[in-house]
């Protein structure tokens, strides 16, 4: 599969992680090809440190897809911070909730560390909630606490290492404060994504609504992604003229992060 010099590339999206994805990853790499990996990309740093260490040495291109930095409400959410339209970014909060694995009979292979890694919950959602605060505000997270649970020991009579839920307080680089909530467990939230940064001057909303939302502006929508900005956000102004320099964000390279 790997062989031949019309390969240029690997699209890895085998449903489980473990050795086998790691093996055919630092392959792909060491024989020069550029690699899309989905998530989990290993289960544990040190493999993931080798594969990047590799792709650096070889010259080629490695990522992880993080999809939702590709829509545009992202896109202008982003430019707005990067402007400092913001102001001065005083705290962050973000939520990713899902439910289902609410019952104890709800099972995946994710469940198992052996093959999805020693955590599930926030590697597998939380990862996607990090990395759109980090894209949105060109900062990094520096320093954290996080509390986590696994609510059920079993399921399918097995016994479960993996975390069901977490909670994070987090700080940035540039000392941005931050709590973080994500959990497989919340009932009727089946994939609800939402982050608030609070700047001096703004504050920046994006939230993935799971039901169709319908209002005066357009009619029909069946996933809502928006921001709202405070009084400071000249209040009244059409929000969908202000998309145009976005226009070229399903294209961009940034959908996809360096692994």
């Amino acid at each position: 599969m790997l062989g031949g010099k019309r390969r240029r590339a690997l699209i890895d999206d085998l449903p489980h992680a473990g050795e086998q994805v790691f093996d055919l990853a630092l392959a792909a790499v060491r024989r020069g090809k550029h690699v899309v990996c989905e998530k989990p990309l290993t289960t544990s740093t040190a493999d993931a440190t080798v594969l990047a260490n590799a792709a650096a040495e070889a010259g080629v291109t490695a990522t992880v897809p993080f999809v939702y930095r590709s829509h545009p409400m992202v896109r202008e959410a982003r430019a707005r911070v990067l402007a400092g339209e913001a102001g001065r970014l005083l705290t962050i909060q973000g939520s990713y909730l899902q439910d289902w694995l609410l019952e104890s009979t709800d099972d995946n292979w994710r469940v198992d560390e052996t093959l999805g890694g020693p955590s599930r919950a926030f590697a597998d959602i939380g990862s996607h909630l990090c990395d759109l605060i980090e894209f949105v505000t060109g900062d990094r997270i520096a320093r954290l606490q996080a509390v986590t649970r696994t609510v059920f020991g079993q399921r399918s009579a097995k016994a479960v290492a993996t975390e069901d839920l977490a909670a994070v307080l987090f700080e940035t680089r540039d000392g941005v404060v931050g709590t973080l909530l994500v959990s497989q467990l919340a009932p009727g939230r089946k994939n609800r994504l939402y982050i608030e940064l609070c700047g001096t001057d703004e504050t920046i909303e994006r939230e993935r609504r799971e039901q169709p939302v319908r209002d005066d502006r357009d009619q029909g929508v069946g996933v809502y992604l928006g921001y709202q900005g405070c009084a400071a956000d000249r209040a009244g102004q059409d929000l969908r003229g202000r998309l145009a320099r976005t226009g070229s964000a399903l294209s961009s390279k940034e959908a996809c992060r360096p692994a």
